[in-house]
């Protein structure tokens, strides 16, 4: 994508410089915002859903999550705000339908085809649902975190 040339060398600069930004600014509001609202993870509902005053629910005290659960708060999700911030940025420059695969220390020799920066943000974001660390709460809420950081980041 960051092409060769002087005028290749300049747009990945620029692209380069608004991720930078962009990045820094999601972690810092997702920390901001997760510490100021302190919403439990889907471990902790589970395991105590049974005593949470509702009769109708009952705790599950050895259930776990398929990935090892983070030790901060839940909302807004994390992978979520930063996907989106990043999925927008590179949209601006590079449009939004471009074709792109996408490979993972997590699951080697695994790759993933998009066509959309936005299908990678969404996929990455609703890949902490499956995984049981997240409820859609904090991705819609990570979304729109990612939305507003990409959108004062492209307005400077």
């Amino acid at each position: 994508m960051a092409g060769g040339s002087r005028t290749g060398l300049v747009v990945a600069a620029r692209v380069f410089a608004r991720l930078n930004l962009a990045f820094a600014d999601a972690v810092i509001a997702f920390y901001e915002a997760k510490y100021h609202h302190r919403i439990w993870r889907p471990i902790t509902a589970v395991r105590l859903a049974g005593d949470d005053g509702n009769p109708a629910t009952q705790g599950i005290a050895d259930w776990s999550s398929l990935a090892t659960t983070p030790a901060d708060p839940a909302y807004p999700g994390a992978h979520s705000v930063v996907s989106q911030a990043g999925a927008l940025i590179l949209s601006q420059e590079y449009g939004p339908r471009r074709p792109l695969a996408v490979t993972s220390e997590a699951l080697p020799g695994v790759v993933r085809h998009f066509t959309t920066f936005q299908d990678v943000a969404d996929e990455a974001g609703l890949s902490r649902l499956v995984a049981g660390v997240h409820t859609r709460l904090d991705h819609d809420a990570g979304r729109r975190l990612g939305q507003d950081v990409a959108a004062f980041v492209l307005r400077s």
